[in-house]
């Protein structure tokens, strides 16, 4: 697996910061490793928040479960590096702006 990008809060939700380039056009949404994703799981992780930097100096925050991940996330195979679940944007909840996060 490669480096894991976020962290645990102390409350099982698993925070990670996504930029622009990050975003998988093909299905609009953002993915998360398959291995992090079963790591995840094992952890007994409830929430998974991407923060989205807007490149406007906003951000957006989505948020999921890892089982969401599994079950409506469309498959990305990557040779190179970590196969992947892309879920799209509209199979997230979103908050606009950190206060909420």
């Amino acid at each position: 697996m490669g480096k894991i990008v976020g962290s645990f809060t102390s409350d099982r939700i698993f925070v990670s910061h996504r930029r622009q380039e990050h975003i998988f056009r093909k299905f609009n949404g953002l993915g998360i490793s398959y291995l992090l994703l079963r790591k995840l799981i094992d952890k007994n992780c409830s929430s998974i928040r991407l923060i989205l930097d807007n490149g406007d100096g906003s951000e957006s925050v989505f948020i999921s479960t890892p089982i969401k991940f599994l079950t409506d996330g469309k498959i990305w195979i990557d040779k190179m590096n970590d196969s992947q679940r892309i879920l799209s944007f509209d199979k997230m909840s979103t908050k606009i702006g950190l206060e909420q996060y």
